[in-house]
């Protein structure tokens, strides 16, 4: 069933009907369904069809992220680059573009995001960048690759 909402909400927000997409993200997202999760995360990220909540889209899309959502996990960690919508932190960007990396399955997107994460790393001290790295591995390590490069 969440499947059918998930489909059903993505038809709804590219006609640009972001009331009813958020609608049918909701009740899929509250079904598990991890597309509808970080979709819906990004419809509270941007204020499509409802008022923007920086809370809400960070638990919506790390939600997501946590159980191994490539296309989550990449936008968490641009949040953290940015400091869109939560406290800059370059170690959490890392973290979760390392991830990400390490998982996603298509080569390009791959090599993409560990650009990403190379570009944070930049600005990192080499302690930050240490703990970053541990970081990674024991997060890695809890999520499993089922959801990778499922958009």
């Amino acid at each position: 069933m969440a499947g059918a909402d998930l489909r059903d909400g993505q038809a709804a927000y590219d006609r640009g009907d972001y009331t009813t997409a958020f609608a049918e993200f909701t009740r899929a997202a509250e079904q598990g369904n991890l597309g509808a999760q970080y979709r819906l995360g990004q419809m509270y990220r941007k204020g499509l069809g409802v008022v923007r909540n920086d809370d809400l889209a960070l638990y919506w899309i790390r939600s997501s992220a946590e159980q191994g959502f490539s296309v989550a996990e990449v936008s968490l960690g641009t949040m953290y680059y940015q400091g869109d919508g939560v406290a800059r932190d370059y170690v959490q960007a890392y973290i979760w573009f390392d991830v990400a990396a390490k998982q996603t399955i298509d080569p390009r997107k791959r090599a993409e995001t560990r650009k990403y994460r190379d570009q944070v790393a930049l600005l990192m001290t080499s302690s930050q960048i240490a703990e970053a790295r541990g970081r990674s591995r024991e997060l890695a390590l809890k999520l499993t690759g089922p959801h990778c490069d499922v958009g």
